[in-house]
């Protein structure tokens, strides 16, 4: 879902400034990017209670730490790509700072769904 989602953006910043290409390629890139974003919370949800006892593990335990961190940085890359998504539909562009940003505060995302797998 993440791979859908950087890949789907990247394949848009690059043919966003035709805006035939935009008007067709934002919603169906929207509706992906939305998908990928539930698949994403979803097997996260599942992944974390597996190994979380309670609620409270969030904030006394290493893992529960980095799934907050993690959750924090997708929701910020979904708001992100959804400011991107406004600015094109509106063909305000340049957008490639708004997602540059969020293809970095994807890859920080990444970064700490990496640390999970070591966390327990």
């Amino acid at each position: 879902a993440a791979l859908l989602w950087v890949g789907g953006l990247g394949a848009l910043l690059v043919t966003a400034r035709d805006a035939d290409v935009r008007t067709v390629a934002v919603p169906r890139f929207s509706r992906l990017a939305l998908a990928a974003v539930v698949v994403l919370g979803v097997t996260g949800l599942l992944a974390a209670t597996a190994r979380l006892t309670s609620p409270t593990d969030l904030v006394t335990t290493a893992y529960g730490a980095v799934v907050l961190t993690k959750v924090v940085l997708l929701a910020c890359a979904a708001a992100l790509g959804g400011a991107t998504r406004a600015r094109l539909r509106a063909g305000r562009l340049p957008v490639l700072v708004w997602a540059a940003v969020e293809v970095l505060v994807l890859v920080a995302a990444t970064g700490v769904a990496a640390t999970l797998t070591h966390t327990a």
